[in-house]
């Protein structure tokens, strides 16, 4: 089982309750690790197959799987 870092968007309906938003998306497998209520934005990880199981919860917009990249250190042969 794989974990993935996600970005959730709050529906604009539901920004006044993001914080019954983010116990909704815990209780559906999400561990989350940072709520930006200014924004409307809930950081968090879980499974790769719960991710359906979230955006069905009631108040959000928009999932988005994080991107990741790594620079090859500074005195690296290939820049």
């Amino acid at each position: 089982m794989a974990k993935v870092n996600l970005t959730v968007s709050v529906a604009d309906s539901h920004l006044d309750r993001i914080l019954d938003v983010a116990e909704g998306l815990r209780a559906a497998g999400l561990q989350v690790q940072q709520i930006m209520d200014a924004i409307g934005v809930i950081i968090g990880t879980c499974e790769a197959e719960q991710v359906g199981a979230l955006s069905q919860v009631a108040g959000v917009a928009h999932i988005e799987k994080a991107q990741g990249f790594q620079l090859q250190p500074p005195d690296s042969p290939i820049q």
